[in-house]
């Protein structure tokens, strides 16, 4: 009974939509102006890191998130460089918008950096390429970023 009732639902659908469709088409010999296009407004793109840095090394945004509690999350590809001269370059970039690096752990081939600006707290975790995470042919390694605003 279920499968009669969608297919006469369906037949009506079509129906209607070919109906409306020949309303639409205009008769021979008539002209019809062309509905105005409407250009859409640029959306400007969001920068996913914390305080708005630009990173300055070849890089892809490969995900970016909030959670429920409000913590936020960017993982970001490197193309060039290694693992220190990176964690280097995002620790100038982090000093200069006003953070202080109060922590530096070791973690195998991974090197995460802890900072704090006022009560906004970052940890920046540098890793190397691995098989752990399928990443572009050209990425070297990942920046994760985590924080959370105040």
């Amino acid at each position: 009974m279920r499968y009669r009732v969608a297919a006469v639902l369906l037949v009506l659908s079509l129906a209607a939509c070919q109906k409306g469709q020949e309303a639409a088409t205009p008769a021979s010999g008539s002209t019809v102006a062309a509905p105005a296009t409407v250009a859409a407004a640029p959306v400007a793109e969001v920068n996913p890191l914390p305080e708005g840095i630009e990173l300055d090394f070849a890089n892809r945004v490969r995900s970016k998130s909030v959670s429920v509690d409000g913590k936020r999350r960017a993982l970001v590809e490197f193309k060039q460089d290694d693992v220190a001269t990176i964690d280097q370059r995002v620790e100038m970039l982090l000093l200069a918008k006003g953070f202080e690096r109060y922590k530096t752990t070791q973690d195998g081939a991974a090197v995460l950096g802890y900072y704090k600006k006022g009560k906004q707290y970052l940890t920046v975790t540098t890793k190397p390429s691995d098989t752990a995470m399928a990443l572009d042919p050209d990425s070297l390694g990942t920046v994760y970023f985590l924080w959370s605003t105040p």
